[in-house]
């Protein structure tokens, strides 16, 4: 995966605030999106590269320039929940002799996306942004810039949109349907290869057929198992 992570083409994107037609603010970001015109996109495992600029017209007072990775939940009718959080403070006040800002100011940032989090003490995988109708719960990432400025001045924040998709490896299949691919021979029934199948409760069901003869019929589902399947080994049967 990692070098899926440092080969594929990258896009770069940008986002900002503006003053009087004046960029004040500009986040630009690499992704793999197909296209500038795209929400930046990343896989599990990348990293999310870019810089942060500032461009300021007169002398401002400024106390903290950062950016977070968010992740969150969010249901009609109640409280988002942050569910990933990663912040850099690019950089603050704290023991600088002055905190006046006038002209340009440039600062590099880097986050490597997790394939887990923490959630109430369980960990659980990254899940992929989620917004489908007529559901009321989404799930969104974004990267948000926030610039914490001077007394009786509101801070200034921009927040951009990404996409995020896991990625999955399935284990191998067992040894006997391996065998039985590489050979193009049958597969091996749920009965001879229990490990390589899933089989499900058996199911009954009774009705009347050929002028109300009483019947009744057993049915048993077994599913090859993993369910997800590596190119290499073809489709998912059932039996």
């Amino acid at each position: 995966m990692s070098t899926a992570s440092t080969t594929a083409e990258r896009h770069e994107h940008s986002f900002s605030i503006d003053r009087g037609g004046h960029k004040w603010l500009v986040v630009t970001v690499r992704s793999r999106s197909r296209s500038t015109a795209s929400a930046p996109a990343y896989i599990e495992g990348d990293t999310i590269t870019g810089r942060l600029e500032l461009d300021i017209d007169r002398p401002e007072t400024i106390k903290e320039v950062d950016i977070a990775v968010e992740g969150a939940l969010t249901s009609v009718q109640q409280q988002e929940m942050v569910f990933l959080s990663m912040k850099h403070i690019l950089w603050n006040s704290d023991g600088r002799p002055t905190n006046k800002f006038f002209g340009k100011y440039n600062w590099g940032f880097t986050f490597t996306l997790p394939s887990q989090v923490s959630v109430d003490s369980t960990m659980y995988k990254l899940p992929p942004n989620f917004s489908e109708k007529p559901t009321s719960t989404f799930i969104d990432y974004r990267l948000v810039a926030n610039v914490k400025r001077g007394a009786f001045k509101p801070n200034r924040t921009i927040s951009q949109g990404f996409v995020y998709k896991p990625v999955s490896v399935p284990p191998p299949p067992s040894t006997r349907r391996q065998l039985a691919y590489r050979n193009a021979s049958a597969l091996s029934l749920p009965s001879e290869d229990p490990e390589g199948w899933n089989v499900l409760q058996p199911q009954s069901t009774k009705g009347r057929i050929y002028g109300g003869n009483l019947v009744e019929a057993t049915c048993t589902l077994a599913i090859a198992v993993p369910v997800g399947l590596q190119k290499r080994w073809g489709l998912v049967m059932i039996f």
